[in-house]
């Protein structure tokens, strides 16, 4: 909620807010037991750090299947 909170604040600013979820990340926090590495995590906060002036904000952002299994990054549901 804070996410939205700011963004809508911040709307007509060119400071975009969002959120972003890189998935179950292998790390040393976790014993290295997630399933995507901490390169791809990072895509998705590379990402958003590089949005267009005219990118999404206050959204959930982070990396998802797709139904036919394709992986993909985009919006995800709150």
């Amino acid at each position: 909620m804070v996410t939205v909170m700011y963004a809508k604040q911040l709307r007509d600013t060119p400071v975009k807010v969002n959120a972003a979820n890189p998935d179950y990340c292998a790390t040393d926090l976790n014993a290295r037991s997630g399933f995507r590495t901490a390169d791809q995590g990072a895509q998705v906060s590379l990402h958003l750090a590089t949005l267009p002036d005219d990118g999404p904000g206050g959204v959930l952002w982070g990396h998802r299947t797709d139904p036919d299994g394709a992986q993909t990054y985009g919006v995800l549901p709150w």
